[in-house]
């Protein structure tokens, strides 16, 4: 993998960690909540012959700034720190993608910067008109991992996620490594912040976007339901989506994402 030294990037006075791979057509992409920037290194690693990918931590995740200010974490903020670390490596236009959260963040910006954006890549949206059902669930999650620090919650939950979610042992041991990645309190108000997004008050507002998209999307999954997918599907006017197993197979094959992405963007 050709990884280039990390870069710092100002976005509002928040300061986000980057870092490029590759050395092709740009392309910058968002992880989702709970995330950072390896794990679309690994997601997307089949594209690097192809794309100069600037990958990121997103603010209050990872190596960039720790946030407890609920009310700097929403989409339109998020989408501004995607154009900001645009200007910071010089890139006027750009493939751009993200995941979940990070997808939601994607959108905003396609919706807000057009002409910046070449086409839009969307992995299991998780956010639309309504808040996500999964939501107790996740601030449950966050008190958790405020009572018990990050290491306590993964002991915790470690055995959960073998036995309930059918992860192998390589499979948990990656979403414990993403977990480890973050300060608790940070991701704590991170969680409850991100869980509670409505990012528009009707589907219609898709219809404006006017760059090719290409949506991966999952069966069997709350958090990022099929049919969220299906009606961005609808809506964007050129849309194609593709349909992946299951929503495990970003932590048994990560790669597998960049590998569908492969096929999908030359249709786009």
């Amino acid at each position: 993998m050709s990884l280039h030294k990390p870069v710092i990037v100002n976005s509002g006075g928040v300061s986000l960690w980057t870092r490029q791979i590759g050395n092709g057509k740009p392309m910058v992409f968002g992880h989702g909540l709970l995330g950072c920037h390896e794990i679309i290194e690994k997601e997307l690693s089949p594209l690097i012959p192809i794309y100069r990918i600037i990958v990121f931590d997103q603010r209050g995740h990872g190596n960039s700034e720790k946030i407890t200010d609920c009310r700097l974490y929403n989409a339109e903020l998020m989408a501004d720190d995607i154009a900001a670390i645009m200007d910071a490596y010089e890139i006027e236009s750009a493939v751009i993608g993200g995941e979940s959260m990070g997808a939601a963040a994607a959108v905003i910006f396609t919706l807000k910067y057009p002409e910046r954006v070449e086409k839009l890549l969307l992995t299991a949206p998780a956010f639309g008109v309504a808040e996500n059902s999964e939501t107790e669930h996740f601030i449950e999650m966050a008190s958790l991992i405020e009572n018990m620090g990050i290491e306590g919650f993964i002991e915790n939950a470690y055995p959960l996620w073998l036995k309930n979610f059918g992860f192998s042992e390589k499979g948990a041991d990656l979403l414990a490594s993403l977990f480890r990645c973050h300060d608790p309190e940070s991701i704590a108000t991170a969680i409850r912040s991100v869980m509670q997004w409505k990012l528009f008050s009707d589907f219609t507002e898709l219809k404006l976007i006017n760059v090719p998209v290409g949506i991966l999307s999952w069966p069997n999954d709350p958090l990022h339901p099929l049919s969220l997918a299906e009606k961005y599907s609808k809506y964007i006017p050129n849309t194609l989506m593709h349909q992946l197993s299951s929503s495990t197979l970003v932590f048994k094959a990560p790669e597998e994402i960049g590998r569908a992405y492969k096929k999908l963007l030359p249709r786009l």
